[in-house]
């Protein structure tokens, strides 16, 4: 896993397109094999290598970056996140920690933002992009949503809770960036920055979920 997502971000950073497509849908792999062998294959794992197959199939949809399977790699990742959220909630939580109330103000901004977008553009690309951007924004935070409640989750040490905290965090940034990338920002280096810390958020959800599992973290 360290070794394909280093290549990736190379690949991204010195824009060699061809080494990119190819390497990018392979990094998950290793990471499933791996959460597959120190984890389990039942619930809630199970959930968490679903996530982790429905991202493989994202990232081979994006690295074609088409507008077409650009909004079939954000169907699939909203599933990804759903299956997070599923595979979160398999341990007992307070309803309404203090923590998910933290969000309320991000998430009136984004959304009134999303809303706002379409109906200021006139370009029907642009609406449609909003539109979808606005469904894959509430399967996002709610995976966000869920590992703040991680601090509060039963079984769960401020350790892994952090872990999955950061990552979550992290999924939310590199998404973020993405966007602007899709928009055609041009910051040189907003892909290798995408993909780095994409990597990073998927390598500390699944670490902390075996964190978890195993009471500490070993290779």
């Amino acid at each position: 896993f360290v070794l394909l997502a280093l290549i990736t971000w190379f690949a991204a950073a010195t824009r060699r397109m061809k080494l990119y497509k190819i390497t990018k849908p392979l990094v998950i792999l290793p990471l499933m094999a791996w959460f597959s062998l120190r984890g389990d294959t039942e619930p809630p794992y199970l959930y968490f290598i679903i996530a982790l197959s429905f991202s493989l199939l994202g990232d081979i949809a994006l690295a074609f970056w088409r507008k077409t399977t650009f909004f079939i790699g954000m169907g699939l990742f909203a599933f990804a996140h759903l299956f997070y959220s599923i595979g979160y909630s398999q341990w007992p939580t307070p309803w309404l920690p203090l923590g998910s109330l933290l969000l309320v103000p991000a998430l009136v901004i984004l959304f009134g933002t999303l809303a706002y977008r379409p109906a200021a553009s006139k370009d029907p690309h642009m609406k449609t992009y909003f539109r979808y951007g606005l469904i894959y924004g509430v399967f996002l935070l709610t995976t966000l949503i869920m590992a703040i409640n991680s601090f509060w989750r039963e079984g769960w040490s401020l350790i892994p809770a952090t872990m999955t905290l950061v990552g979550a965090i992290l999924f939310v940034a590199s998404n973020i960036l993405l966007a602007f990338e899709s928009l055609d920002y041009t910051q040189k280096n907003v892909r290798f920055w995408v993909i780095s810390l994409y990597h990073l958020s998927q390598f500390l959800i699944t670490s902390s979920v075996l964190y978890v599992a195993d009471g500490s973290f070993y290779i």
